[in-house]
């Protein structure tokens, strides 16, 4: 009986960046995984005997301890690995990913072979097949222009009260801003056409400022609002002054949207227009962080 499992896709984009996706750490931790997954790096060695070590994090805030130890990395043709949960654990199975150069596109397939007939099946009741094919929908939007920065939590609460923390000042003051950051001051004018001003306050006591204009507002569906740095009256002030790069752009639009489910509360946010270098793992690692916080006080 087979215990091998094999998903191709043609990707839009020459191999050599298709294959620099696979071995910078900062780009593979930016779309690995099934779509609505995020990754943490705990420690990377992208050369042959190297190891991956990483977590994976569900919408649902399940983590999944992985790791990777590669066998072989052969720029720009072939990637071999042994990937599983930890160190000479059985459940590892082995991958070869090529890349095939289609002339300006990337004929990428990933071969996975498995030790037993019962760990092939157990990766089936696991969905990898899917999700090998969401995790390829991962790649191929990021190796695009332009792509988004796509963050979704599945939140503890109903979407009522999801509503009010991402809306009244006082709430939002309890989570904005990444981990070990504060949030001193929240202004909200909750129209189309009104304005926001929040801070942020790192560890040392520097205070970061935002501003932007509320777009749309669809109360406990959605809210669309431009996202620009600002001085604490409300300026809105380059990004290199808070030590951005320099094609940090002015203004960017955030897009966050609720869904209900089952009483609990599937909000998805879209943050457009984010230079992709290292700038975005950093949008990518704040919203991330960001949004721990909400769902820890919604609990609370």
């Amino acid at each position: 009986m087979t215990q091998e499992i094999t998903i191709s896709r043609i990707i839009d984009a020459s191999r050599e960046r298709v294959f620099d996706a696979w071995t910078n750490p900062t780009a593979l931790a930016q779309w690995w995984g099934p779509q609505g997954f995020t990754t943490t790096t705990q420690s990377a060695d992208m050369r042959p005997g190297g190891v991956w070590q990483f977590v994976m994090h569900s919408p649902d805030g399940v983590d999944y301890p992985n790791r990777i130890t590669f066998e072989e990395i052969a720029r720009p043709e072939r990637i071999t690995y042994l990937h599983g949960e930890d160190e000479g654990k059985p459940r590892d199975f082995h991958t070869t990913v090529t890349f095939d150069d289609l002339g300006g596109r990337t004929r990428l397939t990933m071969h996975m072979v498995f030790a037993t007939e019962a760990l092939y099946q157990e990766a089936l009741g696991f969905g990898a097949v899917e999700g090998g094919h969401s995790t390829l929908d991962s790649l191929t939007e990021f190796v695009a222009e332009g792509r988004p920065l796509v963050i979704t939590r599945l939140l503890d609460a109903p979407v009522d009260r999801v509503w009010r923390a991402l809306t009244e000042p006082e709430q939002v003051k309890r989570w904005w801003g990444p981990e070990h950051f504060t949030s001193p001051a929240a202004e909200i004018d909750l129209r189309v056409g009104g304005k926001y001003l929040f801070a942020m306050r790192d560890p040392e006591g520097k205070d970061y400022w935002t501003t932007g204009t509320y777009r749309e507002i669809v109360p406990r569906k959605r809210l669309v609002y431009t996202d620009s740095f600002a001085d604490a009256e409300g300026n809105v002030i380059s990004p290199v002054d808070y030590g951005m790069s320099e094609d940090f752009p002015l203004a960017a639009t955030v897009v966050i949207e609720l869904e209900e489910q089952d009483g609990r509360t599937r909000l998805t946010t879209t943050h457009s227009g984010m230079p992709r270098d290292e700038m975005f793992e950093y949008a990518r690692s704040g919203w991330s962080t960001s949004l721990d916080k909400l769902a820890a006080t919604l609990t609370n």
